[in-house]
């Protein structure tokens, strides 16, 4: 919408898949938007790499003062924000 930007997320964000992922962030941070929401309610698996990602989304939107909301993904995915602590930087909603 004129306010903000929705990507929606699916399968695997790993080494593999990141780096479009990746690609795709890059554009969006040209954009003049004011909030971007990362769905992660289709993603199955991410490893170390995909929550990188998801970190450096995180530092981009600070820098470019927009805001970053994250929509929760599966048990996998939940569990590796709260192992790492990132959880707790990031704004989530279900």
């Amino acid at each position: 919408d004129a306010q903000g930007l929705a990507l929606r997320l699916e399968g695997e964000l790993d080494l593999e898949t990141s780096q479009e992922f990746d690609r795709r962030l890059a554009a969006i941070d040209q954009a003049q938007i004011s909030r971007l929401l990362i769905d992660l309610g289709g993603v199955t698996f991410m490893d170390s790499r995909g929550l990188s990602s998801i970190v450096r989304a995180h530092q981009s939107a600070e820098a470019n003062g927009h805001t970053l909301v994250v929509r929760r993904g599966s048990n996998q995915v939940q569990r590796l924000f709260a192992l790492t602590g990132i959880d707790e930087r990031l704004t989530f909603e279900d």
